[in-house]
């Protein structure tokens, strides 16, 4: 959380995998890589939502996006209807779009029939970004996707044509400054050595671990910021 990256390892077989994942502030984007010691075949990245929404491709940029519409309308749920999400074709919620692209300098990266497939790599770099047609209050919302998906595209090309090292060190200078104003530190053992899983069971069966308290806290503050 120091640095504002989740970071997962793992091993399937006799490969070793990691994904780092965050969402940088300066370049606006969310950025995954994927990184393997063996080759990886068979990645698939999609997109999708439970909202009113259209799948389109940007070939030429190899640009995966989904147009999302909020409900004009929703209806409380302590109030019984028979049609409670609404959509209207004269009075739009507020229209969002995110763009996907990935990129690998080895093996085959192919955009088709609505999703993204990767094939014969060790690492992948995956970005995503959103424009949102909100533009504040009683400031006209932009609802054509035409206008959102350029406004998205051009910040893809953007973070995408950016060295990865250059990217992080953005990313790690304006996290700090907002991560760093808060500090907390509880009293008592570290048991940081052990599995996340190993440590909640101790708290389970009655065990102090004040210092786990000290990692949700950072860990709220964490999602708040990213």
């Amino acid at each position: 959380m120091e640095r504002g990256r989740a970071v997962t390892e793992f091993r399937i077989g006799d490969k070793g995998i990691s994904y780092e994942t965050y969402a940088s502030i300066p370049q606006k984007a969310v950025i995954l890589h994927i990184k393997s010691d063996t080759k990886l075949e068979g990645i698939r990245i999609w997109l999708e939502s439970e909202l009113k929404h259209q799948i389109t491709e940007d070939k030429p940029e190899e640009i995966l996006f989904l147009q999302n519409e909020a409900p004009g309308h929703v209806v409380p749920n302590y109030v019984e209807h028979n049609d409670p999400i609404q959509y209207f074709e004269d009075r739009k919620g507020i229209c969002l779009s995110v763009g996907i692209k990935a990129i690998s300098d080895e093996g085959k990266v192919l955009l088709k029939k609505g999703e993204i497939t990767a094939e014969n790599i060790n690492e992948l770099t995956v970005y995503v970004c959103m424009e949102s047609g909100y533009k504040g209050f009683r400031e006209e919302r932009v609802e054509d996707f035409k206008l959102l998906n350029k406004r998205c595209k051009e910040q893809i090309r953007k973070v995408s044509g950016n060295l990865a090292k250059n990217l992080q060190k953005e990313h790690a200078e304006a996290w700090a400054k907002l991560f760093r104003r808060v500090k907390l530190e509880l009293e008592g053992a570290d048991y940081s050595e052990l599995p996340l899983d190993k440590r909640l069971e101790r708290i389970r069966l009655g065990g102090r671990d004040d210092k786990l308290l000290e990692v949700y806290f950072q860990y709220g503050r964490y999602l708040m910021i990213a």
